[in-house]
């Protein structure tokens, strides 16, 4: 019988990258010759943010009427997501928080990846340090992400009782393992994203499952994927789409936002794959929308966010290890526009998802598995 393993993550956001990883880790997991699932965990904090509730607690006449207009489309997204997820596996709704009892029927709980230890995030959740659970053997985190490059004083006391309990530590960013080794431990390894452990070819299968076309076929098209409106960013869309006169695909953007484009408003995981699939071009300040546009290798451009944000540790470091900075919009000179060098990129993911592979089955058979300096 195959040893069973429990996944923690943000698996209930209505975000594309969340729920990708998600299904990244448990697959690559699942390849590992064991059991996987996705731990059905409920953070209040983000469910008021992705719950339909919110509609009716908008404040201001303008953006209230556009929330009701939203709506409909709204719930065929989350009936879309909902549906990609019984596709990954998931177990019963978790009543309460995880702790020893809950725990039992898995031989490892994983954390991770996403912000599953930004406290911002999730208001202090303990559950995404596995504190309750008594027994440190069950304990592994993959690519976690604190999202920030700091924790403050009175934060600190949790995480490091909490962290100093984990039998196997892995990070995202290099920031977060700064953080683990401020906490008086071992610097853990930094590893790839789980959307980036599945190949190119792999997250193919997932996009042609797609049930709906956006764009009719052969059409070209640049994409707009923002975690964040930029106004900057939708004016270097307009110039590149004018430039090479293609149309502009925008995914969830907001439709009083002065764009000519089509609106993609109730595209599902497998659905956005496909659009992504099919550009010609990805423009984004996304992390997932940066690691699946270079999986997949597209030309893309992205846009750092706005420091207001804190969460820029993640996309520098991506940008970074794949050696894209020229790709990044400010930088970007029309006249003299270069491609993506994906000899390059294709070899630098091999290595990375090797090393990557290593330390999830070390993790998961036998447990810590940490960098001494």
């Amino acid at each position: 019988m195959k040893k069973k393993i429990g996944v923690l993550t943000f698996h209930r956001s209505l975000n594309y990258g969340a729920v990708l990883q998600a299904y990244g880790l448990v697959k690559t997991i699942e390849k590992l010759n064991y059991e996987a699932e996705i731990i059905d965990y409920r953070n209040n904090e983000l469910e008021k943010r992705d719950s339909f509730k919110r509609f009716y607690s908008t404040k201001g006449f303008v953006r209230s009427a556009f929330q009701i207009i939203e709506s409909p489309m709204w719930f065929i997204r989350r009936k879309r997501f909902d549906d990609f997820l019984e596709t990954i596996g998931i177990s019963n709704k978790l009543v309460g928080g995880i702790d020893t009892k809950s725990a039992q029927q898995y031989s490892k709980i994983v954390v991770g990846s996403d912000q599953v230890w930004n406290y911002r995030v999730t208001d202090s959740d303990s559950n995404y340090l596995l504190g309750e659970i008594t027994d440190h053997f069950k304990k592994a985190s993959y690519a976690a992400s604190f999202g920030i490059s700091d924790i403050p004083n009175e934060k600190k006391g949790m995480y490091s009782k909490y962290l100093k309990s984990f039998n196997s530590i892995s990070v995202r960013e290099p920031a977060g393992a700064n953080i683990v080794m401020e906490m008086g431990l071992d610097k853990p390894q930094v590893v790839i994203d789980p959307s980036l452990l599945l190949t190119k070819n792999e997250w193919l299968e997932v996009a042609n499952k797609s049930n709906k076309k956006y764009v009719k076929p052969g059409q070209k098209y640049l994409v707009i994927y923002q975690r964040a409106f930029s106004k900057t960013l939708v004016e270097f869309a307009k110039k590149l789409a004018e430039i090479k006169n293609i149309e502009i695909v925008t995914i969830n953007g907001n439709p009083r936002q002065p764009l000519k484009a089509i609106y993609v408003q109730t595209a599902g995981p497998s659905e956005w794959l496909d659009i992504i699939n099919n550009a010609e071009y990805v423009i984004t300040n996304s992390f997932h929308g940066v690691a699946l546009s270079l999986n997949l290798n597209k030309e893309l451009y992205v846009e750092l966010l706005d420091e207001k944000f804190g969460v820029n540790s993640r996309l520098e470091n991506i940008i970074d290890i794949f050696k894209i900075k020229s790709r990044v919009i400010n930088n970007v000179n029309f006249g003299k526009e270069e491609k993506v060098n994906y000899t390059e990129v294709n070899e630098l993911m091999f290595k990375y998802r090797k090393e990557s592979l290593v330390y999830l089955s070390s993790a998961l058979d036998k447990g810590n598995l940490v960098v001494n300096e």
